[in-house]
C-alpha cells in the first residue's frame, strides 16, 4: 500500500496491532536524515514507478545516496559497525536511556555516559567518546539543568492530579461557583539591589569586568491575585521593617497596598489582613502606563516602576489563558502532558520496566486479555500485559 503525501507530512500505515495512521512531520528537526532516508526507501519500494528525484526532494535526502541505498549499499553507520565500541543496537538503547533519565529528573552527564558505555563494552573509552556519541545522535543535546525538589517530583503524578481535579470539580459543582469567583493567588519575593548581567564594551586587555551596585539586599514580598475571567487585584507589597516609611507610597500609580514585617516575608496575620482589606473589597485598577528605561530600584520608587510591569503582564487574555493551561477553567484534568509525570516515577512503587520492551519483527507479544491493572503509561500497560512471545515466520510469496 503506497503512502499518501500531504504537503510536508506523510501518512504511513501504522504497525500491525495498532489502528489508524501515523503522521510524520518532515519539517520536524528531530526527524533525522537516516529516518527520512528509510521513509524514502519505503516509498520507492511500495511504488517503484515513483521518481527517485521527486521522492528524494520530498524527503530532503540526497538523490545519489537514495540510489545507492536502493541498490543494497549499507549506510556508513552499518558498514563500519564492527569498528565501533558499541553496536548500533546498544547505542540506540543508550540514547533512549539518556532520554528516559532526563525526563525523570536524573539527567546523565557526559562523564556518566562514558562510564556506562565503558561498562557495556568492557574496556576504557577515550575522553572524547561521549562528544562523538553526541555528534552521532543529533536528537540529543547538552542543556543546563534546573532544580526540582524531590517532594514536587513525587507529588506530580496521575493519581494526585486526578484527585485534585475530582475535588475541584465537586467543590465547583456543589457550591455553583461561577468562573469570576475562581481566583488564584501567589506571592513572590524580590531582592533589591541585584542587577542583571549585561554585555559591555571594555578594553581588550581588561580581564575582569565589574558593575558597581548599591549593595542593598532587602527582600520584599509581592502578592498578586487573578480570576479565571481575567481580572486582577491590585498588587500588595510586604516591606521589611519595624515601622512604615511614608515615602514608600509617594509614587504608587496602581494604588498597591503596603504592609510591613520584620523580614519582608508574609505570615498568618498578614495573610488574614490581605483577605480582609485587599481581596474582598478591591478590584484591579487600569491606569494608562508607559514604558520606562532601565533604572535602579529602591524602596521609594519600587511601586511606581512595578506598576508598569504589572500592567503589561496582567492582561485579561494572559490571565484567562493561564487558567486554561493549568486546567482549572475550563476544567481539564488531562491538560498535564505525560512527560511532566516522568520525575514521579523515580519514587513509584508500581512495577515497570525502565524502557518499554522491543520485539524483533518475527516475534509477536502474546497479551493477557484481562490485565490485572491499568496504568496511565502505555509502556507500563504493555509490560504488565505481555505473557509470552509468538514466533511468526514470513511466508513465501
Amino acid at each position: 500500500m503506497s503512502a499518501p503525501f500531504l504537503g510536508n507530512t506523510l501518512c504511513v500505515s501504522a504497525e500491525q496491532g495498532r489502528s489508524g495512521m501515523e503522521m510524520i512531520d518532515l519539517t520536524d528537526q528531530w526527524v533525522l536524515e537516516e529516518e527520512r532516508m528509510d521513509h524514502a526507501i519505503q516509498a520507492i519500494k511500495e511504488n517503484p514507478k515513483r521518481s527517485q528525484r521527486a521522492v528524494a526532494k520530498f524527503y530532503q535526502v540526497p538523490r545519489a545516496t537514495l540510489g545507492t541505498r536502493l541498490k543494497g549499499v549499507k549506510p556508513r553507520t552499518e558498514a563500519h559497525e564492527h569498528q565501533q565500541n558499541l553496536s548500533n543496537a546498544q547505542e540506540r538503547v543508550m540514547v533512549e536511556w539518556v532520554k528516559v533519565r532526563a525526563r525523570r529528573g536524573v539527567p546523565m552527564s557526559l562523564a556518566l555516559l562514558g562510564s556506562y558505555a565503558a561498562h557495556l563494552c568492557g574496556r576504557e573509552l577515550g575522553a572524547m567518546w561521549p562528544r562523538r556519541f553526541l555528534d552521532r545522535h543529533r536528537d540529543l543535546k547538552l542543556k543546563l539543568t534546573q532544580s526540582l525538589e524531590a517532594c514536587r517530583a513525587k507529588a506530580l503524578n496521575p493519581k494526585n492530579v486526578n484527585d485534585h481535579f475530582d475535588l475541584l470539580e465537586s467543590v465547583i459543582a456543589d457550591y455553583n461557583i461561577e468562573p469570576e469567583h475562581i481566583w488564584n493567588m501567589d506571592e513572590k519575593g524580590i531582592q533589591l539591589g541585584i542587577g542583571k548581567r549585561m554585555t559591555a564594551l571594555v578594553d581588550r586587555d581588561q580581564k575582569s569586568v565589574y558593575s558597581v551596585q548599591s549593595g542593598n539586599r532587602d527582600l520584599i514580598t509581592i502578592v498578586e491575585a487573578v480570576s479565571a475571567t481575567g481580572r486582577a487585584l491590585h498588587s500588595s507589597f510586604i516591606y521589611p521593617g519595624m515601622k512604615r516609611d511614608l515615602r514608600w507610597a509617594e509614587n504608587n500609580p496602581d494604588n498597591a497596598s503596603i504592609s510591613i514585617s520584620p523580614n519582608g516575608w508574609t505570615d498568618q496575620e498578614l495573610g488574614s489582613l490581605w483577605l480582609e482589606k485587599d481581596f474582598e473589597p478591591n478590584t484591579r485598577p487600569d491606569p494608562a502606563l508607559e514604558r520606562h528605561r532601565s533604572i535602579d530600584i529602591d524602596k521609594y520608587n519600587l511601586l511606581f516602576y512595578y506598576a508598569t510591569a504589572h500592567g503589561g503582564a496582567f492582561r485579561m487574555s494572559t490571565i484567562v489563558s493561564s487558567f486554561a493551561k493549568c486546567g482549572i477553567h475550563p476544567l481539564n484534568r488531562f491538560i498535564i502532558p505525560p512527560e511532566m509525570y516522568e520525575p514521579s516515577k523515580i519514587t513509584t512503587t508500581k512495577s515497570a520496566l525502565p524502557i518499554a520492551p522491543r520485539f524483533p519483527t518475527f516475534l509477536t507479544p502474546v497479551l493477557d486479555p484481562s490485565p490485572s491493572s491499568a496504568s496511565d503509561d502505555p509502556s507500563e500497560d504493555l509490560a504488565l500485559a505481555v505473557t509470552g512471545l509468538r514466533l511468526e515466520l514470513l511466508k513465501k510469496s
